[in-house]
């Protein structure tokens, strides 16, 4: 029950990863309208497909990893998207000051701290059905 709902969370999020990846790509001035609005002039186009590349990958991977939680790399390198995420936000809301804290920008580190925090309690699940496919 606990890894069926963390596949169904994994989804979700990396369904809108996959949707706001897309939206950078549609329109370069999302980033900086809705996330980097600290300091926007810094959000280029080019830095705009940029992100929307790193997010699509991140979505894929997370919908891949919902599919197949046994598959304990994909898994693994699932929890480090999240990781990645999280030190992105939190460098570019305190170190870098490009985003202010709002709700769109605390949005994605609640978002990545519970997946981490779910991801690694459920670790254990995912590794042993791996090991009873792979038995």
């Amino acid at each position: 029950m606990f890894l069926t709902a963390l596949r169904a969370w994994l989804g979700l999020v990396g369904s809108i990863a996959i949707v706001n990846g897309a939206t950078c790509f549609v329109d370069a001035t999302y980033p900086s309208r809705m996330l980097y609005t600290a300091n926007p002039t810094q959000v280029t186009p080019l830095a705009s497909r940029l992100f929307g590349v790193w997010t699509l990958l991140a979505g894929a991977l997370r919908v891949a990893s919902a599919i197949n939680t046994a598959d304990t790399t994909l898994y693994v390198l699932t929890i480090i998207s999240f990781v990645l995420a999280n030190v992105h936000f939190v460098s570019e809301i305190w170190v870098y000051r490009t985003a202010k804290i709002t709700g769109k920008t605390i949005s994605p580190l609640v978002v990545s701290g519970v997946s981490i925090l779910w991801m690694l309690v459920a670790y254990s699940d995912a590794a042993n059905s791996y090991k009873s496919i792979h038995a």
